[in-house]
């Protein structure tokens, strides 16, 4: 064997565990068949923070009677009440919550159920329900969600009557207990915000509102001032609505 065949097989000789070495560092490494190799890899979702503000626009469907009550012995019964069925009005809301784990929650919720006007020949009657809500949900992995919610309602109604003898307001506002039910489906449409359906069956009280009016009972000029009360009766609410929810 010649010098220079002796010289390249003990370069080669020495040069091999390096070449070795880069080729392990540089080769993907690979499941070694083992238990734990072999499960699947589980990627854990990202963790959404606890506090929250939710902004809702939705279709208030209101039902109630208003009952008129009057010391004038010339007033028709049969215009001695007004019922509303499902009134359809425009309402809205904002609410600033926080989760309580990865299934319950809970926010305070401000909005108002409706702004209503009934307009006839001799009088127009508006009424405006704004309201103040705490609500528990549980959220079920599908996206739906069960909840409840206690508050109070401060209610406000004018009554403006144009008679031949005068114009006369009546008004008054109440404050009564708002308790409801919901149901809805939230999806996902980022890490931090949800798209929310929700639907809504609540109910409060109507409001109670009571003044004077002038009348000429007998058309010989003498004006006297009359009482007239109105009373509301428990208002039921349908609430559709689609809002926003943002998880900081």
């Amino acid at each position: 064997m010649s010098f220079r065949k002796i010289a390249f097989m003990a370069f080669f000789a020495g040069f091999a565990p390096i070449v070795a070495d880069a080729m392990i560092a540089y080769t993907p490494s690979r499941p070694c068949g083992c238990y734990q190799c072999s499960q699947p890899q589980v990627v854990e979702p990202k963790t959404v923070g606890g506090a929250y503000i939710a902004l809702n626009l939705g279709m208030n469907l209101l039902s109630w009677e208003n009952e008129y009550k009057s010391d004038y012995y010339g007033s028709r019964l049969e215009f001695s009440k007004d019922s509303y069925s499902f009134e359809s009005l425009l309402g809205g809301s904002v609410a600033i919550g926080t989760r309580f784990g990865s299934e319950f929650r809970g926010d305070i919720e401000f909005g108002m159920s409706a702004k209503f006007s009934d307009e006839d020949d001799i009088a127009t009657y508006t009424m405006s329900v704004p309201y103040l809500m705490v609500n528990a949900y549980y959220d079920f992995e599908s996206g739906f969600y069960l909840g409840g919610g206690i508050g109070i309602a401060k209610s406000k109604s004018t009554l403006e009557m144009r008679l031949p003898y005068g114009i006369s307001n009546i008004e008054g506002s109440s404050v009564s207990p708002k308790v409801g039910i919901a149901l809805g489906y939230a999806a996902q449409v980022s890490d931090n915000t949800w798209i929310d359906f929700r639907y809504r069956l609540s109910g409060m009280k109507g409001v109670d509102i009571s003044g004077v009016f002038l009348w000429d009972e007998y058309d010989d000029g003498d004006n006297k001032e009359y009482t007239l009360q109105v009373e509301g009766d428990l208002m039921v609410e349908n609430a559709l609505s689609v809002g926003i929810r943002y998880h900081f």
